[in-house]
């Protein structure tokens, strides 16, 4: 169940951290005792890092480009733990960067890990179903990448494309 449970960590990653871009962003959830504000893209750093959290959380959810969502996202969470949360104290206990540090290892994770299940990948795109439709639109499909063989010892090189195979002469 491997790839199940990395599937729902990256899910549930994913909505903590698009939650604190909402709340960056859009003022949602509102804060009991946090008065109302307009969002400013060019404060620093709170405009760049609630937009970064409110894309890469969004794609991290759905699993589209989720290891460059979570690898910028990783590196948002460093840069904000030594801006923010060491400036105060050593010890993130003390100085609130727990959080941070947790993201950023996880999403770190995820980058190397990949999406896991219940993700939309780019392997979607090359589906039957994808190209049944982008045929039925009247739209050409895009080309499916090329299984690329290289014998070693013989010479040739096999390039196939779905069932057809054709091999080509190498020179050494």
């Amino acid at each position: 169940f491997s790839p199940q449970l990395l599937g729902i960590t990256r899910i549930v990653i994913g909505l903590l951290f698009l939650e604190h871009g909402t709340a960056k962003v859009l003022n949602f959830p509102h804060a009991a005792e946090a008065a109302p504000r307009v969002f400013d893209i060019m404060a620093w750093p709170a405009g760049p890092a609630g937009i970064i959290e409110l894309v890469a959380g969004a794609m991290i959810v759905l699993g589209f480009f989720s290891r460059w969502a979570a690898f910028i996202a990783s590196g948002e969470m460093a840069f904000a733990y030594f801006l923010a949360h060491a400036a105060r104290s050593p010890y993130p206990l003390l100085n609130g960067g727990g959080e941070a540090i947790c993201f950023c290892f996880i999403f770190l994770y995820l980058a190397a890990a990949g999406p896991g299940s219940f993700a939309i990948t780019s392997s979607w795109i090359y589906s039957s179903g994808w190209r049944r439709m982008i045929s039925m639109l009247g739209w050409s499909s895009p080309p499916r990448p090329a299984n690329i063989e290289c014998g070693t010892g013989l010479n040739w090189i096999a390039i196939s494309e779905r069932r057809a195979v054709m091999r080509l002469p190498v020179r050494r």
